[in-house]
């Protein structure tokens, strides 16, 4: 599991580093806002801890351009300004929680878990293994709830693909498999639970 986190106090980073990390979680560390955003275009992550205040370029801004990229990471910000009008445009904008600083270091390890749980809730991971791609799709489709995140399949299995498409994904780009070659990455949106 692999949490990032944008922080620029560096104190409070290191604790938060050394919590998650005895947690058993990767942790990967910035301090500004265009750090974060560079990591965040660049690698995947489970989870992202964001300061509001970063310097450069503000976590609000950070917040927009990663869920303009269509990435659903579960989001926690972390503020020293506590006013309901910034956490609810920090929701708005696409943050799954709010902590306000000082905070528990005990309380928001509690949150990541909950967060990551229920993000895991939702992912289904597939690859072009025609009988895997086939078993799970054919599961996607009975749970409604359930996003696949990425299902990559080489561009010549057809029935593969034309299960994919029937499921309402979406081509979101291709990757080169050093064994498998080519593959067609897609996913599907997100149907909201009831």
């Amino acid at each position: 599991m692999r949490v990032f986190i944008a922080e620029d106090d560096q104190v409070l980073a290191d604790g938060l580093l050394r919590s998650l990390r005895s947690a058993g979680y990767a942790v990967d560390q910035v301090s500004s806002g265009t750090e974060a955003d560079a990591a965040l275009a660049a690698h995947e992550f489970d989870m992202v801890i964001l300061d509001l205040g970063l310097p450069v370029m503000h976590g609000f801004e950070v917040l927009k351009k990663l869920r303009g990229r269509g990435i659903t990471v579960p989001v926690l910000i972390l503020t020293a300004a506590d006013s309901v009008e910034e956490r609810v445009k920090g929701l708005d904008y696409g943050a799954d929680d709010y902590m306000a600083k000082p905070f528990s270091l005990q309380e928001l390890e509690a949150r990541v878990r909950a967060l990551v749980r229920r993000a895991d809730r939702h992912i289904l991971l597939v690859e072009d293994d025609d009988a895997i791609v086939d078993a799970l799709l054919v599961e996607a489709a009975r749970q409604p709830a359930v996003r696949v995140v990425r299902a990559s399949v080489a561009p010549t299995n057809a029935p593969s693909l034309a299960l994919i498409r029937r499921a309402h994904f979406v081509q979101v780009g291709q990757q080169w498999d050093a064994e498998d070659g080519l593959e067609l990455v897609f996913e599907r949106p997100v149907i909201p639970e009831d």
